[in-house]
């Protein structure tokens, strides 16, 4: 391809989620929040106000805290997320799981130094995690710091090989590195242990499609969008394939479901 370094550049803002500006702020250097404020609840959202209730009767319960902010992580409401976590931590600095969570939160925030010092702590907690190497290598990544970023998930992976996120994210990393070949290995490992990762199909079409090997490219789009509909960043991915085979019609009408799509948080699994 003659615009190959453009299509490299281009297809890792469909790959990855760029990260946030980082926090330097360390953890267990904050100050201790004030409980946070009974939120607005929509209806349907049953198990948000038991624990809500639950939190009323007993502030003090720093697992109550925990629960809440983990049911506002799942929703991507992270501010919300992240005064539960801060709270169940003033409460219960022992509290393993709130530190592993906080780290998610505030890495899907854009805080991703805070983020790092959270899964530092869980670590050296529970040095047998294979999810939180997981986690930490991925805000590593987003913050651009592949060598950092590798080290946590091959860490990962000698602790759980089957890992499937952590070969996942290697091959993104050698993406980053322009190394398509290695990069499919990657995707193809991650596939093989788990065939319904969206992610990897997106990512594999990705290497297929810079390697021109387009029918390969949109059979892995149509997978990708097939366990996740209307995902903004596959659809892109998709027209710029359909444009590859000539399919011109075709990528016009890919492109512009893409541009009615909304932009997802889709770069963790977990």
């Amino acid at each position: 391809m003659s615009y190959l370094s453009f299509v490299w550049a281009y297809l890792l803002l469909l790959v990855l989620l760029a990260g946030g500006a980082g926090e330097s702020r360390a953890a267990g250097t904050r100050e201790v929040p004030p409980p946070p404020a009974a939120p607005l609840l929509r209806d349907g959202d049953s198990r948000l106000k038991v624990l809500t209730h639950r939190i009323l009767n007993t502030p003090r319960d720093a697992g109550l805290y925990l629960q809440r902010g983990r049911l506002y992580l799942e929703r991507g409401e992270h501010a919300a997320a992240l005064a539960d976590f801060d709270q169940a931590l003033s409460l219960d600095p022992a509290l393993d799981e709130a530190w592993f969570h906080r780290g998610l939160a505030r890495g899907r925030a854009g805080r991703l130094d805070g983020a790092i010092a959270d899964l530092t702590e869980y670590l050296r907690r529970r040095p047998d995690s294979s999810l939180a190497y997981t986690k930490r290598g991925v805000r590593y990544l987003w913050k651009g710091e592949l060598d950092k970023a590798f080290a946590d998930y091959r860490q990962a992976l000698k602790l759980d090989p089957k890992n499937a996120e952590a070969h996942d994210d290697i091959g993104v990393i050698y993406i980053e590195k322009g190394d398509a070949h290695k990069a499919l290995v990657s995707f193809n490992r991650a596939l093989q242990l788990d065939p319904s990762y969206y992610k990897a199909y997106h990512n594999r079409a990705t290497v297929y499609y810079l390697l021109d090997i387009y029918g390969q490219a949109l059979a892995d789009a149509d997978k990708a969008l097939a366990l996740n509909p209307g995902n903004k960043e596959t659809l892109t991915l998709k027209a710029v394939i359909l444009e590859a085979m000539g399919r011109d019609d075709e990528a016009r009408a890919v492109r512009l479901q893409a541009e009615r799509a909304r932009p997802s948080n889709w770069s963790e699994r977990y």
